[in-house]
């Protein structure tokens, strides 16, 4: 009976990612490609203009899908076997800075560019979401007390609900994101009473709201709320640099909302004391723009935050988000239609970040689609990104008013393709067409050298040097069973990966790890794996890089793995060694709220109801916190 809650628990929690890439991602297709006769990226002139151009994107591009099922002319694609598929290549799994000698930080991209998390440490005390509140954890050598909560849950008003559903930390200051979300309904009930949710609010609607909520807490046994900025749209992503905190938003405009004379409707907003439609002249239109979203960046300076420092927005849509601690580059999914084909391109959208002050600098694309951040780099003012691309042949049965028109997909047809950008995000340097008939399954930059994981029998690592960006060049590969959907730089010879282990054919059989020796990058080699069995199938690390943690300091790894966590240790002459596993009943497992930190010697697992710390080196349970 145990395995049938698991095993039911396990394909709920697979539907609910699948549900929130599909949310994600949905938004940013469109139906036609129709030009607004722009040819190069420029400043609103004014409201009426931008209510024009939306309303009549919104008439000649109306959206006929559901979930994944993008339109082409009039029909839907469908792959040789006449199934409906999404062909977007993205799954919203993200090395990140390596944990602090004293404590750890949250698995970050870039050092020095701070990510947003369920849980934060100082070294001293520990700041945790749980589902009602946003606890101030007092750690002393593994005792744990609360010092303070904040309630931050609220669905008191009819049809609204709110709450933080990550957080930041920056010396006395604490930063909770917040999600403000208003259901719609239909009117469909027998006596005309609200029965149905609205399709609308699923894919993101202009009734969210995100929020920046920040606290003093210089007194962490009473934290004061010193103010509330909010900006409208879906969110997509922040960033934190310095005392700087950087919101993404998709703001979706609705034909059934536009009203005229009210610029909310059709203009993204701001709000501090009062709520602002953003002006004209700080929103872009781009060449002909193609979906009637926006997408809104803003920028907060923590230390004086009575107003946004600035806010900017562009027409179109953003899905992934990487920063770097100048710029900040969103890229969306896109295709064009070239004969009898539809190909896929990434967009990318470039705005200089500089003490909350954004600028857009430049917009570009390649082919092909991303699989996360951890796809694009910047280094050097050179923009790094590696893709999948598939080549879609439009089918149709000779009817133009036939509504199964489509494209068929070959699988063998997919490549993958590295290019590398100047400042401006033009195309200087490239290496296409890789590993023909697979896709990427994990991307890692470190400095001059990509490593990219590909997969579909076997397991091919690729490692590429990019110190000239006119030439980059692929210096070896490593094929092995299995593939990588993680990759970490360990350290200066090693990369870590956390993937699946798969039999000759390609069939998972469960997880591994894997150290890679990249001390010859013309030589890889597979230097120790660790198959951990088919009772381990499914981890949120695997798509979500806050979930794990790497330090090579204390020469630990930890990550969530179906009901548990698990800890391991590594060294050069043993490998991977199990330290710990922490295993939860039924009734305490919280898919993708599952976190470990250390300070000093202790270590901290967190499920959102309960906090456990461990000795280090004995992993003898010291505290047992429930919250």
């Amino acid at each position: 009976m145990k395995d049938i809650k698991i095993k039911t628990k396990l394909i709920i929690g697979s539907l609910i990612c699948l549900l929130i890439v599909m949310i994600r991602y949905v938004g940013c297709y469109f139906l036609n490609q129709k030009d607004y006769k722009y040819t190069e990226t420029k400043t609103a002139e004014s409201y009426k203009e931008l209510y024009s151009l939306v309303k009549k994107m919104n008439t000649k591009n109306k959206y006929d899908f559901l979930f994944g099922f993008i339109p082409i002319r009039k029909g839907i694609l469908k792959n040789e076997m006449g199934e409906n598929i999404d062909p977007s290549n993205q799954n919203n799994t993200d090395t990140g800075a390596s944990g602090r000698l004293e404590y750890s930080d949250t698995n970050l991209q870039v050092l020095g560019v701070q990510e947003a998390d369920i849980i934060k440490t100082d070294g001293e005390y520990i700041y945790a979401l749980s589902t009602e509140y946003l606890y101030i954890i007092k750690s002393d050598n593994g005792k744990l007390s609360v010092s303070s909560k904040i309630k931050h849950h609220d669905n008191s008003k009819d049809k609204t609900t709110t709450n933080f559903f990550e957080i930041y930390i920056n010396d006395d200051k604490l930063i909770g994101m917040q999600r403000t979300a208003t259901y719609k309904y239909y009117d469909n009930g027998p006596n005309g009473q609200d029965i149905m949710p609205r399709f609308d609010y699923y894919i993101g609607s202009s009734d969210e709201v995100i929020s920046a909520v920040i606290f003093d807490i210089k007194d962490k046994t009473k934290p004061v709320k010193i103010n509330t900025l909010s900006q409208t749209g879906n969110y997509v992503s922040s960033r934190m640099v310095d005392n700087y905190l950087y919101i993404i938003t998709n703001y979706f405009v609705y034909d059934s909302n536009l009203k005229r004379e009210d610029m909310t409707t059709y203009i993204p907003s701001t709000t501090t004391d009062d709520t602002k439609p953003i002006n004209p002249e700080d929103i872009y239109i781009v060449p002909n723009p193609k979906t009637s979203q926006y997408i809104t960046v803003s920028g907060i300076d923590i230390n004086n935050a009575s107003d946004f420092v600035s806010s900017k927005a562009i027409l179109g849509c953003g899905n992934n988000v990487y920063a770097s601690t100048k710029n900040l580059f969103i890229t969306s999914y896109d295709t064009i239609t070239e004969k009898d084909y539809v190909r896929s391109k990434t967009n990318i959208i470039k705005f200089s970040i500089d003490k909350g002050v954004i600028a857009l600098k430049a917009t570009g694309s390649v082919n092909g689609s991303i699989l996360n951040q951890f796809s694009m780099d910047e280094s050097d003012e050179y923009f790094r990104i590696v893709t999948t691309s598939y080549d879609y042949k439009i089918i149709s049965s000779g009817n133009d008013n036939d509504a199964t028109t489509g494209i068929s997909i070959n699988n063998d047809d997919s490549k993958n393709n590295l290019y590398i950008l100047d400042k401006k995000l033009k195309v200087v340097g490239k290496i296409e067409d890789v590993a023909k008939g697979e896709r990427v399954y994990s991307v890692r930059f470190d400095k001059d050298i990509a490593y990219f994981v590909t997969f579909k029998q076997v397991d091919p690592l690729f490692a590429v040097d990019l110190s000239n960006p006119l030439k980059p060049k692929i210096l070896g590969s490593l094929k092995i069973p299995g593939f990588s959907e993680y990759l970490h730089v360990y350290d200066g010879t090693s990369l870590f990966g956390l993937g699946k282990e798969t039999d000759a054919e390609g069939r998972v059989l469960g997880m591994k790890l894997s150290m890679f020796d990249t001390s010859d990058k013309t030589n890889i080699k597979e230097k120790f794996k660790l198959f951990l069995g088919d009772k381990y199938t499914w981890s949120e690390a695997s798509y979500n890089h806050k979930a794990i943690l790497v330090s090579s300091d204390k020469a630990i790894i930890g990550f969530p793995a179906n009901n548990s966590y698990l800890i391991y240790r590594y060294d050069n002459k043993n490998g991977f060694t199990k330290l710990h596993e922490m295993s939860f009943d039924d009734n305490d497992y919280y898919y993708g709220n599952i976190r470990g930190l250390y300070i000093g010697d202790y270590i901290y697992i967190y499920n959102v109801k309960h906090m456990k710390s461990y000795d280090i080196f004995k992993f003898n349970l010291i505290n047992d916190l429930s919250l």
